[in-house]
């Protein structure tokens, strides 16, 4: 991409890449870790002249895909994979910096990072953000599918240290 100076760069992050949620800490560490790289890869290419490198980082809320079954949303709305993949190519091929999915959450995120910590605090909480993961399930553990195996077989083959 860099010697033709075309290209584009799409890093699947999440709504939690942008505002932290209480029971999802490593995932949103992970996410936040996503749209850091996004960010410096976009001013790396800026400051190294290469205009014709593009990035897109995609930031949408809960998809109902089975990875977060059980989670509840007072507000926002679960979203479908076929609306997030559609509004993705879009942003992509309209060359926005990022997808944040749905998007009214740009305000929310805007409100983030203005109020303070408690002010941030009390705006989650009367979103119900703080309630999201309680009869969180997740995706069922199957043997042998999807690359999925059974806990039981992990065990076993971790070694007692």
């Amino acid at each position: 991409m860099m010697a033709s100076n075309k290209g584009h760069v799409v890093t699947v992050a999440s709504l939690a890449g942008l505002a932290g949620v209480n029971k999802l800490v490593d995932y949103c560490a992970s996410k936040f870790a996503a749209v850091g790289f996004d960010e410096s890869l976009k001013l790396e290419l800026m400051v190294n002249g290469y205009n014709g490198v593009n990035t897109t980082a995609i930031c949408p809320y809960y998809i109902n895909t089975g990875m977060f079954d059980g989670v509840r949303s007072k507000l926002i709305p679960i979203l479908s994979p076929e609306y997030v993949a559609s509004e993705a190519v879009d942003g992509i091929l309209l060359n926005k910096q990022m997808v944040i999915l749905p998007g009214f959450c740009r305000l929310l995120i805007i409100l983030k990072l203005i109020l303070p910590l408690k002010g941030g605090y009390m705006m989650y909480k009367a979103c119900g953000g703080h309630m999201t993961m309680e009869d969180f399930k997740g995706r069922p553990v199957q043997n042998g599918t999807n690359g999925h195996i059974k806990k039981e077989m992990m065990a076993a083959q971790t070694p007692n240290v």
